[in-house]
């Protein structure tokens, strides 16, 4: 509810939903769902950054099928707000995930305070062991705007404060370092969801 989730973003999850199913084939189709990273918007500077996985090194994945074409979240936790799924992904999953129509199991593995997180996300990653992934060489597509800023926002407040730690936010133009990697990646230019990068 507080994410901008544009048709852009929906059309950049199909496109890669289909690549990613030629490249790793039905049998495996739906071990794997297209990832997104959500970013804030520094209110001083402008500059867009990313918080959940601040220090921006992001694995590669070594299936031989991928071609060393994706990396995932480095955290297990694979915590990102939100998914997408096609029909065929959510017949798939309820058929095989707990997180889907079972509300018992649902009220045994969350409390009130993580019920959201786990709902959102956490339970089809974490629990049933979907593998969210990134294309490294059009991953902007899937960056969605967290318009609270609020991590960003209280990063500069905290810094302010002698002794204080600080959050971790970095800007996110280093995960964009970190992830041209690769000779095809986007270093330059608009993207489909407004980006403009230079590396």
């Amino acid at each position: 509810d507080d994410m901008l989730i544009r048709l852009e973003h929906v059309v950049a999850y199909l496109e890669e939903t289909a690549k990613l199913k030629d490249l790793i084939g039905q049998e495996d189709f739906l071990k794997y769902s297209v990832g997104f990273l959500r970013y804030e918007v520094n209110p001083e500077t402008k500059e867009r950054s990313q918080f959940e996985h601040p220090d921006g090194d992001y694995p590669i994945l070594e299936e031989p099928k991928l071609q060393q074409k994706y990396m995932t979240h480095p955290s297990s936790l694979h915590h990102q707000a939100m998914y997408m799924a096609t029909r065929e992904q959510l017949l798939g999953w309820k058929d095989s995930c707990k997180c889907f129509g079972d509300t018992e199991y649902l009220k045994q593995i969350t409390t009130p305070t993580t019920f959201r997180e786990t709902l959102s996300s956490a339970c089809l990653f974490s629990v049933c062991s979907v593998l969210p992934v990134l294309p490294r060489d059009s991953f902007q597509d899937l960056m969605i705007h967290h318009m609270s800023d609020k991590y960003v926002k209280a990063h500069i407040v905290l810094r302010k404060i002698p002794g204080r730690p600080r959050l971790p936010v970095i800007p996110a133009v280093k995960i964009f370092k970190n992830f041209a990697g690769i000779s095809n990646a986007k270093g330059i230019g608009e993207h489909r969801n407004g980006f403009v990068v230079g590396i």
